[in-house]
């Protein structure tokens, strides 16, 4: 799709992994601005289909709706990228902080499984009945042999 220069919501949706009712969504937070053919359906220019791919790509580091709409203003506001990629650097590093304080707190959290887990299953062996431990032949079940 490199070479063209205008395309549909479902090319884009293909394209980029994204429905349809996502991209209008973005179109009425005023993220995109596509035309309208004669006949009302919306045609994406690359301008769009460039901000589409930001937003793909800020989403999946964590950013929000706001902060993207907000870095994408800046790069309206200044062609140069200059004040979005300083934003930008911004953001990053509080998400990154944030990822990793969350990596922390899971780690920590699944410490505490484990021990539970063996506790449990230790306490778990101690109130089986002693032939429950042994290997070998099962027990018969509390009703007996079962009829054939």
């Amino acid at each position: 799709m490199s070479g063209r220069t205008a395309f549909s919501i479902s090319d884009l949706s293909s394209e980029l992994g994204l429905s349809a009712r996502a991209i209008r969504y973005y179109e009425s937070l005023g993220l995109l601005a596509p035309e309208r053919t004669s006949g009302r359906h919306r045609l994406y220019n690359r301008r769009d289909r460039a901000r589409l791919r930001m937003i793909v790509r800020g989403r999946r580091l964590g950013f929000s709706l706001k902060e993207i709409a907000d870095l994408l203003h800046l790069y309206d506001a200044d062609p140069s990228q200059r004040e979005q990629y300083d934003r930008g650097i911004q953001l990053a590093r509080q998400h990154l902080e944030t990822v990793r304080t969350r990596i922390a707190e899971l780690m920590l959290l699944e410490r505490d499984l484990v021990d539970a887990l063996q506790a449990a299953e230790t306490n778990f062996q101690a109130i089986l009945p002693a032939s429950a431990h042994q290997p070998g032949p099962r027990a018969a079940s509390p009703a007996g042999p079962k009829n054939r």
